[in-house]
């Protein structure tokens, strides 16, 4: 990418994000959108009060195509799943269940050429800031669950308090701002929030991770919570037909989805979706380019020369993702004998230990750069480059070391998923804080076991790889008792920091809060990032309209 086109990125994804980060100004979003029809977001304003209303104009996405209907869409993806309960589920919210669910709100492509996406209608039909603290949506009629059942707003409340209360869930810090949900009638829900919540309508869409996925009360009362993990029930384009657990995720076309394409029928255009687990990007590679699956969603970047020349094939840049490598939380949780946990000038050293400038020319296929900040991305809001951070300094490393009481070196622990993708840069991390004497051991398990010892804390550092989508609020992963807190981290003032810039609708005010975070986390230490790179997919030429973030139900196959 060149240094031009890198600017005018970074520029496009600066306007694009602070709008569609910015509060939903008062507004009500026009009814029952088309896939061409997207909502033009209103000007961001300090909620009033008094309850108001700003009509959004429709905008166009893209030309009108001449959309073909039918094909399978393969996709080779690497995360396995343990279970298709969105609410339930540990693992990663991948693109089978944005087909196989709706959520309440959907965050929509508007224009690629500058990355625009904006909250936009899906179950719900329109919302509105009634006043800072609550929030009214009004519900689409008509619409039915796989299985027949109705969804209305008694259906919505029960997903969103089962999405609060169950023992289990793991998207309850999507609606802790919740206070109470009213039904005001079968098709208006009211949300009464502690506090005003500025991201709170993006945190109801895909853009979050933390999926609050519409599911079927009916499927999970009658057939019980285990079976519904297995054969979930949804109201989305497709509808559920196998599972076979760590090899694919089979879906079929749901002929009765509510929400239309672009030539009037009902969504999907696909005949169906099949998720195979391929979590080798190498065979995956041979698959893509063998024609075995048609969309490798998270291409290595030494794979991406490879697929550009493909005759095939293209290259596509996924809009406002990206990732950073190699992260690392280092446990923080009180009372732990690890050096690193205990030891912040240990910890101040090995971040001084790294030559990210290298490691980004290294593994960055000429795409990456240097990372210094958990959890911001350029473009988002708060992501500020002039904030302080440790540059590569092997002799301040070394000194600290001295300064921290282990002269000689020490000796860490690091586990990681068995994968090429995150095994390798720790690799590269080991041979340079090998140099100031940081001794690191590299323990690669199978994905699921290394979920199990990274939810439950059995780690001395974890290595990961840092995703974010849209705005940090969204994924508050360095906040007290956050489901994605997998490090323990636990700052009271950080956590301070987190409730001022959920309640601060002023997209400036909220970025120097933000600021004001990254300066303590960065004295305090315990994340380590590396070099960090656009999230980019091989794709068959003849899949169309597939940069849509993960959102695959506008996808049709020439």
């Amino acid at each position: 990418m060149s240094h031009l086109t890198w600017r005018l990125f970074l520029l496009s994804m600066v306007a694009s994000l602070t709008l569609a980060c910015a509060p939903p100004a008062p507004t009500e979003i026009p009814a029952k959108p088309q896939a061409t029809a997207l909502p033009q977001a209103a000007a961001p304003t300090q909620p009033s009060a008094a309850p108001t209303t700003a009509k959004t104009q429709a905008q166009t996405a893209t030309p009108a195509l001449k959309i073909k209907r039918g094909g399978v869409l393969r996709n080779a993806y690497r995360y396995s799943i343990d279970s298709l309960d969105p609410q339930l589920n540990t693992s990663r919210q991948g693109p089978a269940m944005t087909l196989l669910f709706d959520t309440l709100l959907s965050y929509r492509l508007v224009d690629l050429k500058s990355e625009k996406f904006e909250v936009s209608p899906s179950l719900a039909e329109s919302y509105k800031v009634v006043d800072p603290t609550t929030l009214e949506f009004k519900l689409v009629k008509g619409v039915k669950f796989h299985d027949g059942s109705d969804f209305n707003a008694t259906v919505a409340k029960w997903n969103l308090d089962r999405a609060a209360n169950h023992p289990t869930s793991k998207v309850k810090l999507t609606v802790e701002p919740i206070k109470d949900i009213q039904i005001v009638d079968d098709y208006t829900l009211r949300l009464i929030l502690k506090a005003p919540s500025a991201v709170l309508p993006l945190q109801l869409t895909p853009a979050n991770p933390g999926l609050v996925a519409i599911i079927s009360k009916d499927a999970v009362e009658k057939e019980g919570e285990e079976k519904f993990a297995n054969n979930p029930v949804g109201t989305g384009p497709m509808k559920f037909k196998q599972w076979v657990r760590d090899d694919r995720i089979v879906l079929d076309k749901f002929p009765n989805h509510w929400e239309k394409g672009e030539d009037g029928q009902p969504l999907p255009y696909l005949d169906g979706y099949i998720e195979r687990y391929v979590p080798d990007s190498t065979v995956a590679l041979v698959e893509l380019k063998a024609a075995n699956v048609d969309l490798n969603a998270e291409l290595d970047m030494k794979d991406v020369a490879t697929v550009q020349a493909s005759p095939n094939l293209r290259v596509d840049e996924v809009p406002i993702s990206w990732r950073m490598y190699p992260g690392i939380w280092i446990n923080s949780r009180p009372g732990l004998p690890y050096p690193m946990s205990n030891n912040q000038k240990l910890r101040y050293a090995a971040q001084y230990a790294i030559d990210r400038n290298s490691m980004a020319q290294a593994l960055g296929f000429g795409m990456a750069r240097p990372a210094y900040y958990p959890q911001w991305f350029p473009g988002y809001v708060g992501y500020d480059e002039s904030l302080p951070r440790r540059e590569f300094d092997l002799a301040k490393a070394k000194s600290l070391m001295a300064e921290a009481g282990v002269a000689n070196g020490v000796d860490v622990e690091v586990k990681v998923i068995n994968r090429p993708a995150d095994v390798r840069p720790l690799e590269v991390l080991q041979s340079m804080w090998a140099k100031a004497d940081i001794r690191l051991k590299i323990s690669a398990l199978d994905r699921l076991p290394w979920i199990d010892d990274g939810r439950s804390g059995k780690f001395e550092l974890l290595g990961h790889g840092w995703f974010q989508r849209a705005d940090p609020q969204v994924i508050q992963v360095l906040r007290t008792g956050s489901a994605e807190d997998w490090g323990g981290y636990s700052n009271p003032e950080v956590d301070k920091l987190w409730e001022q810039a959920d309640r601060e609708y002023d997209t400036v005010k909220r970025a120097e809060i933000y600021r004001q975070m990254q300066r303590i986390l960065y004295e305090d230490s315990f994340q380590v990032t590396s070099y960090m790179f656009r999230v980019v997919a091989g794709v068959n030429n003849k899949v169309k309209n597939h940069n849509v973030a993960f959102n695959y139900r506008y996808v049709w196959m020439e």
